[in-house]
């Protein structure tokens, strides 16, 4: 409820500052604005800062939608904080964040669904009349935003070029793998790519990582590690869903299984997400409360 209170406050004032200034959410590589004076961290390369905004609206929808205790003017400032956070993450024009962010709406309104029908449809219902609203009155503005990469994704669908609708990932992918192939046990550890760095582009050189969070994990450090790393996280996952379907009088715990399917099964697959700062610290001290619940709590299995 604190950490929704706080990206509230954020996103509201990211998009103030960008409003009173002119500005767009993103210009090419960057993601433009301020929280009120202060720089914003990580943002070139989108992928970083727009990820972070979908956490930040997450933690204001769990609250929102699942926790509910809070006084009806708090409430109205989350409210307009998560359309805050919501507007930056779709201008951001980031395909990973906004994919995230909508896989984690559905399968939290799925949920909800099935517990509070009428509340999902109703919550469905606004969301269906804001899109209308603003596809009406800023709809040219929207087209303009996302005509590049919408044009771009066209392109590549219909020419055939994966690697152009994965922004270049693929060929970050092969060398990665190949770079795997050469040194399986070991990896490259804290160096860059070695293998196909004579067949990369320039554009391709300034890259450090193989963009999928996965791959990073068994690339740089090699399989045994990377394997390891991989069962951690799988085991996180298994703590969080066990009280997901143990507490049922605790819906938060649903909110924050959706979240990091969004962070762990969408954005990762796009971006070393756990390799930011922001997103690692908040992923990783969510991992270890969940763990220590289960601990500690023990609560029986429940299907």
């Amino acid at each position: 409820s604190i950490s929704a209170f706080i990206a509230s406050v954020s996103g509201i004032v990211m998009l103030t500052t960008l409003a009173l200034s002119g500005l767009p959410v993103r210009v090419e590589g960057d993601i433009l604005g301020s929280l009120g004076g202060l720089p914003l961290y990580a943002t070139h390369g989108v992928n970083s800062l727009a990820i972070t905004e979908y956490i930040m609206f997450a933690f204001g929808w769990i609250d929102l939608l699942f926790h509910r205790s809070s006084t009806l003017p708090v409430v109205l400032l989350k409210t307009l904080g998560l359309g805050s956070l919501g507007a930056l993450v779709f201008l951001s024009l980031s395909r990973g964040a906004v994919l995230a962010c909508a896989v984690f709406v559905v399968l939290s309104l799925a949920f909800l669904a099935a517990r509070r029908p009428v509340v999902a449809g109703a919550i469905l219902a606004v969301f269906i009349g804001a899109g209308l609203y603003i596809g009406a009155a800023y709809g040219d503005a929207l087209s303009a935003a996302w005509g590049t990469r919408v044009d771009q994704t066209t392109a590549s669908l219909s020419e055939g070029e994966t690697n152009d609708l994965t922004s270049g990932r693929l060929t970050l992918a092969a060398s990665a793998v190949a770079d795997l192939a050469d040194s399986p046990i070991f990896g490259v550890g804290f160096t860059g790519f070695h293998e196909g760095r004579s067949a990369f582009t320039e554009t391709d050189a300034l890259n450090s990582s193989p963009h999928n969070q996965y791959l990073t994990m068994l690339w740089k450090p090699g399989v045994l590690a990377g394997g390891a790393l991989l069962a951690f996280l799988y085991q996180c996952m298994v703590h969080l869903d066990r009280l997901r379907r143990a507490e049922r009088d605790k819906e938060t715990y649903v909110g924050l299984w959706c979240m990091a399917i969004g962070v762990l099964g969408v954005a990762s697959f796009t971006w070393d997400v756990l390799l930011v700062p922001n997103i690692g610290a908040i992923m990783l001290f969510l991992f270890g409360a969940c763990a220590a619940i289960v601990t500690h709590q023990a609560p029986p299995e429940v299907g």
